[in-house]
C-alpha cells in the first residue's frame, strides 16, 4: 500500500490589499506603504522589514529602508504600516538604478527583543519598481537620482 500524499502546506500569509504612497513619483521621495493581511496563525516577535533591491548583471543592490517595531502578530487580519523620509541611493549609478527595481516587506521573526541580521523570513511581499527618467531618455552618467521617476505596481494587481 502506498503513503499518503503530504498535505499541502498552508500559506502564512495572504494579502489583501497594498497602498504604497506617493507612486509615480521622483524616485528619492518618501514613501509610506501599508499592507492588509490574514496570517493563518499567530507569528510571536514579528516586524516586517522593508528594502529596495536592485539586480544588475554585475551587482545586486539592497538598500534598507527600516523595520516596524517587534510585537506578536494575532491569527486573522492584520495591517502593517512603514514610511520613510527618503530613499537613499548613494554609491548606486543612475544607469543601474533604471534597472526594474523590487520594493520588498519581508514579514520576519525576531530571535530576540529588536531586529537583528540572522533572523526568520517568514513571508515576503514584493512589488516591481518601474524607474525612468522624467524626460523618458535613457540615464547617463550626469543623471542624478532626483531626476528618476518610480512607479511602483500592486502586487495584487
Amino acid at each position: 500500500m502506498a503513503a499518503a500524499a503530504p498535505a499541502p502546506a498552508v500559506e502564512l500569509l495572504e494579502l489583501k490589499r497594498v497602498t504604497v504612497e506617493p507612486n509615480e513619483c521622483p524616485l528619492v521621495s518618501p514613501i509610506g506603504v501599508k499592507l492588509d493581511y490574514e496570517l493563518s496563525s499567530e507569528v510571536t516577535g514579528g516586524y516586517w522589514a522593508v528594502f529596495y533591491v536592485i539586480d544588475t548583471v554585475r551587482r545586486r543592490h539592497l538598500i534598507q529602508l527600516g523595520t516596524t517595531s517587534v510585537g506578536d502578530l494575532a491569527k486573522g487580519a492584520n495591517s502593517m504600516e512603514f514610511s520613510a523620509k527618503e530613499l537613499n541611493f548613494a554609491g548606486v549609478k543612475a544607469s543601474r538604478l533604471t534597472t526594474a527595481g523590487m520594493l520588498t516587506c519581508a514579514l520576519r521573526r525576531a530571535k530576540g527583543d529588536a531586529p537583528a541580521d540572522g533572523d526568520e523570513e517568514l513571508a515576503a511581499v514584493n512589488m516591481v519598481v518601474q524607474v525612468e527618467t522624467a524626460s523618458g531618455k535613457p540615464a547617463g552618467k550626469s543623471t542624478e537620482p532626483a531626476e528618476l521617476v518610480r512607479t511602483v505596481f500592486d502586487p495584487l494587481a
